[in-house]
């Protein structure tokens, strides 16, 4: 059996020793915003921590799988479990869409990339042709006078 005094305890200094941490290594401008918060949690935890030995110890009966629990009961949890499965199925399924598009959009960042890579190649080739071209011409009209 767990000992809930024991464990909010562990929580408390779980959040304390984050806090710490946060403080000590996150950057200048979110330090004091994500402190506040997690302050806010680890002060309902305090308040847990010393109120939870005043509530009288009732262990609790196991519920799922016996005949404990009410039939509706049951048929609300198993509802509720599908709907949570159903639910982190679409996270994972929305997840892997946004980075089926991340993989699109940097493979198209490729392809211009390599265009424009071998349009800078020819346009000097080009230019250098060109200016071929024109030497040819004023050396034919120099000559030509």
């Amino acid at each position: 059996m767990w000992d809930a005094r024991l464990t909010t305890s562990l929580v408390l200094w779980l959040l304390y020793v984050s806090y710490l941490v946060l403080r000590s290594s996150s950057e200048a401008g979110s330090t004091s915003v994500m402190a506040a918060a997690l302050a806010v949690f680890a002060a309902l935890d305090i308040r847990l921590s010393y109120v939870e030995p005043l509530v009288p110890y009732q262990p609790s009966q196991p519920m799922i799988g016996t005949p404990n629990l009410n039939p509706e009961m049951q048929h609300v949890l198993l509802w509720n479990m599908l709907a949570f499965c159903m639910f982190a199925l679409l996270i994972a399924w929305f997840r892997f869409e946004l980075e089926r598009a991340s993989q699109k959009i940097n493979a198209l960042h490729i392809q211009k990339a390599t265009q424009s890579t071998m349009a800078m190649t020819i346009a000097p080739v080009m230019l250098f042709f060109v200016d071929e071209k024109l030497l040819h011409e004023q050396m034919s009209s120099i000559v030509s006078w």
